[in-house]
């Protein structure tokens, strides 16, 4: 997993490489824990915990397995973010209950929009030897989906199937690059709370 800066200070002091230190639990017991350093494209250091204390795995063979946590990273960010899954619209169970099945749900939907506006996508611009290659907007499938899905699932006739038509053709023209190798700075907040359970967002 990694760490921010200042959450284990006796790995803030490291150099680059792979290091063995002892940490203090909370109840006393002693552990050693294996801290991989590195630095990134941007300069940033990126700092590593692991149990895995196999010697032939090198640094560069932990930065390339962390980096294939990209994929996971992305749908966090997608759920938590974006559909804002932990912006509970009531304190009750069931409230909570049926927001998360709804986002969850809403996740699903809006993955299986993504994988089909990206064939059409990666069709359309097949052979026009652009610089990047091209996916779906998140943001826009979202937007789309969160006004106009629950009518197309009420409707009984082919008006449905129509609506939905539209949005996987709005979806398909609203694009963004994939960059390789690109790097975002996080950002630091000190806001402890995300979301507020009295300003629940309507879009």
């Amino acid at each position: 997993m990694r760490i921010p800066s200042k959450r284990i200070l006796a790995a803030d002091v490291l150099g680059f490489g792979s290091h063995i230190i002892k940490l203090e639990l909370a109840d006393g017991k002693n552990v050693d824990i294996r801290v991989i350093k590195f630095e990134l494209a941007s300069g940033e250091v990126e700092t590593l915990i692991t149990n895995c204390y196999t010697k032939s795995w090198k640094t560069e063979d932990f930065k390339k397995l962390y980096f294939l946590r990209w994929p996971v990273e992305t749908k966090y960010d997608i759920v938590k973010n974006k559909i804002a899954l932990e912006n509970f619209s009531g304190l009750t169970v069931n409230t909570i209950y049926q927001d998360v099945y709804v986002s969850l749900y809403m996740a699903n939907i809006v993955a299986t929009a993504k994988a089909e506006a990206d064939r059409k996508i990666s069709q359309e611009r097949s052979g026009k030897n652009n610089k990047y290659q091209y996916q779906a907007n998140v943001n826009d499938i979202i937007g789309s989906f969160k006004d106009r899905f629950i009518l197309t699932c009420m409707n009984d006739n082919d008006s449905g199937s129509d609506t939905l038509t539209d949005i996987l053709n709005e979806i398909v023209h609203s694009v963004v690059p994939i960059r390789p190798d690109r790097s975002v700075e996080r950002p630091v907040t000190t806001r402890k709370m995300k979301f507020y359970h009295n300003q629940k967002l309507n879009c």
